[in-house]
């Protein structure tokens, strides 16, 4: 076999969707779930549907109670709505207020050398 392209086979790889419940950071959840769209190349209109099959407790009502309130749910809106109901609020996203300070003194620091 060469090296090129055309010679890969890939290998047949079980992934499983990810489930959500609502309790872990939905960045992370949303982050896993694309990555599945990407590998298994999944249509854009195909991906809220699947990504509802995998909503647990509370985060199935939110989803039946968001069908409800828009005509056509895009991955995009549902991407949106997700962080707004699930997403830290501003005052609990202590650690990403942390990683922006940091950013900003290492900046500083950078600059002033």
């Amino acid at each position: 076999m060469t090296g090129s392209a055309e010679s890969y086979l890939p290998r047949m790889v079980k992934l499983d969707f990810p489930k959500f419940n609502g309790t872990e950071d939905p960045t992370s959840w949303v982050c896993r779930a694309e990555q599945f769209f990407e590998f298994h190349q999944t249509p854009e209109e195909e991906r809220v549907p699947l990504a509802s099959f995998n909503l647990e407790g509370d985060t199935q009502l939110w989803y039946q109670l968001m069908k409800e309130e828009h005509e056509v749910v895009t991955w995009q809106v549902f991407k949106e709505g997700l962080h707004v109901r699930y997403g830290p609020t501003q005052y609990q996203d202590f650690f990403g207020d942390l990683t922006k300070l940091i950013s900003h003194v290492v900046l500083l620091v950078s600059t002033w050398h």
